[in-house]
């Protein structure tokens, strides 16, 4: 079955393979090799898969000296606190 754009719902999704170049701005692109993605040419629509998004989400929170998700999770976890403990706020 075709997959159609979510937002146009009439042109069709293709799926790619290979390294995926995304402009990060501020003169700052970065290539994911080994990437799959689904998008639709012209306007670009994209819905990426095998961690993508991740990658992205990650570089983006590196770029802003951001601790990431997993990096968050590790230092709670060897203090044997749960997020719900973490996200309570000193009193």
């Amino acid at each position: 079955m075709k997959k159609l754009c979510p937002l146009c719902g009439e042109k069709e999704m293709e799926q790619r393979s290979g390294a995926f170049h995304y402009d990060a701005g501020d003169c700052l692109d970065m290539i994911f090799e080994n990437s799959t993605w689904v998008y639709v040419p012209r306007p670009l629509v994209m819905e990426s898969s095998s961690g993508l998004d991740e990658k992205i989400e990650n570089f983006q929170y590196e770029k802003e000296g951001l601790l990431l998700p997993g990096q968050i999770k590790k230092i709670r976890e060897k203090r044997g606190l749960t997020q719900k403990k973490i996200a309570e706020r000193p009193q």
